[in-house]
């Protein structure tokens, strides 16, 4: 099946009229997009997603309707060098593949939600006091986030859930309201106060 998937892409080069690369690199690309699809094929048949031999069969009907024939599938078959088997090794893989890119894509949500995140840093709880206490007697939260970070201000910028590597700042910028600042939160790097 390799040496023929090899083949096709040199025919689709050649067809296309794009200088063929060395053949390493054309073997290495080829292998490289076959590893993908069993991986796709893989996490269709880990979510149930086995292609039936109905599966298989109502697709070629569909390939013969829309190429107006068996002989037009069966000319383009022997254009493309595909043997039965090796059509069908394709074809199945396709199915399973296009049923996982579908699962993926339906997965993945339209929105999400996101905070914009500035930061006090310190490393010892000493400094997050006093960067609380300015805080808490009035002093604005970005003059003393510029104070720590001279460079960035302590800005995090937009982010969604789960994005942080600290996950107790990450749940804190989530539970906090707009322009509402954290109390200090400890954690293996040092001393945090978000807004």
């Amino acid at each position: 099946f390799f040496e023929g998937e090899v083949a096709r892409y040199k025919l689709a080069m050649t067809s296309a009229e794009i200088l063929l690369p060395p053949e390493e690199e054309i073997r290495t690309i080829v292998i490289n997009d076959l590893i993908g699809q069993v991986l796709m094929k893989q996490g269709a048949e880990a979510g149930g997603r086995i292609v039936s031999d109905q599966d298989y069969q109502q697709e070629v009907a569909n390939l013969i309707t829309e190429m107006g024939g068996e002989e037009p599938l069966n000319t383009w078959m022997a254009d493309e060098g595909y043997d039965q088997a090796q059509f069908e090794t394709a074809l199945r893989l396709s199915i399973a593949v296009g049923w996982q890119k579908n699962h993926i894509i339906a997965s993945v949500p339209d929105e999400v939600e996101q905070v914009h995140v500035q930061q006090i840093f310190a490393y010892t709880p000493e400094g997050a006091q006093r960067a609380l206490t300015s805080l808490n007697s009035g002093t604005d939260f970005n003059q003393v986030a510029w104070t720590y970070d001279p460079v960035t201000g302590g800005d995090l910028s937009w982010f969604p859930r789960g994005y942080l590597t600290v996950e107790e700042v990450d749940v804190a910028a989530f539970s906090l309201g707009v322009g509402e600042y954290s109390q200090i939160i400890q954690t293996s790097l040092g001393y945090h106060i978000i807004k």
